[in-house]
């Protein structure tokens, strides 16, 4: 009977240990933005203008660069401008970069919220459960402006504003660096969204002068 019971115990534990682990299994982790390989690559040059360090920094990552994951996939080549391309006009851009749309960004809002996970390790011996790591899950939301023009004429081909979500979990304990990598891939996941959309509404050809 005592044999029995501590089957019992065991097998209760260890299906308490399956459902701890199964419902950490399950926590979101916002994954890097794909190119859709069903859209077909477009033969123009696009310039992507953004204004200010945190949008410079996110699409500079060389890990998770909406510019360099779309170049050569939904166009012919996307650049990141210089900042002093700024104060240049379209025609100049075309001139001086070649390129057939400028894609201008800025950041309008960024959120970032934090709520707590506690995560149960178990202990030795196995019959003793104690929540041991608290695990943050952080939500950023990240709001940005984008307008493109033609290079040629000036004319605004898209003009719009794009909302996006990036959830990720880890210790809170100096969370900085992590957060702001966080931000990063919902600026760059957003900015893949955005050339996509672009993809979708211009021609096949590049622009004659």
């Amino acid at each position: 009977m005592i044999s029995n019971m501590r089957m019992g115990r065991v097998a209760g534990l260890i299906l308490m240990l399956s459902m701890v682990l199964g419902g950490c299994a399950t926590l979101d982790v916002t994954p890097r933005q794909q190119v859709d390989p069903a859209m077909k690559k477009k033969p123009v040059v696009v310039g992507v203008e953004a204004a200010g360090l945190r949008l410079q920094e996110a699409l500079n990552d060389s890990r998770e660069s909406a510019i360099a994951a779309t170049s050569g996939t939904l166009f012919d080549k996307v650049i990141m401008l210089p900042p002093e391309a700024r104060m240049k006009t379209p025609q100049d851009i075309r001139t001086e970069y070649g390129a057939d749309y400028l894609m201008s960004l800025t950041i309008n809002d960024i959120n970032v919220d934090g709520k707590l996970n506690p995560i149960w390790f178990a202990s030795i011996p196995l019959f003793f459960f104690k929540p041991y790591a608290p695990i943050v899950t952080f939500e950023t939301v990240v709001t940005l402006d984008s307008t493109v023009r033609d290079t040629r004429t000036g004319a605004v081909v898209m003009q719009k504003q794009s909302s996006e979500v990036t959830t990720d979990h880890f210790s809170p304990k100096e969370p900085q660096d992590k957060v702001r990598k966080l931000i990063g891939r919902g600026i760059n996941n957003s900015v893949v969204g955005l050339l996509e959309e672009l993809n979708g509404k211009v021609g096949g050809g590049k622009s004659v002068d």
